[in-house]
């Protein structure tokens, strides 16, 4: 299948909305890129996001292993957050 990037990352995010809402005890879910910049999102992001600071990305880049952050502020400040991530 291809794609252009636009339609691929809508795509995405209308996939990880009803993941989302099967999952009430995350707050959102998403995907990033190599750079840490966000793909998609099942909350729209209101500005550009990227997560290539966090502690859980680095060690994602680090292990290509699963892992997970510490306590952090979620990019619209509305929740204290765990980041996880893995290498796919």
């Amino acid at each position: 299948m291809t794609c252009c990037l636009s339609s691929c990352a809508a795509a995405c995010s209308a996939a990880l909305e009803p993941l989302l809402r099967q999952h009430p005890g995350y707050s959102n879910l998403f995907t990033v890129d190599i750079r840490g910049d966000l793909v998609c999102s099942a909350v729209p992001a209101p500005t550009p996001v990227n997560v290539a600071d966090r502690d859980y990305f680095q060690a994602v880049l680090r292990t290509r292993a699963l892992a997970v952050g510490t306590p952090t502020v979620a990019w619209d400040l509305s929740a204290a957050l765990h980041g996880a991530a893995r290498a796919s």
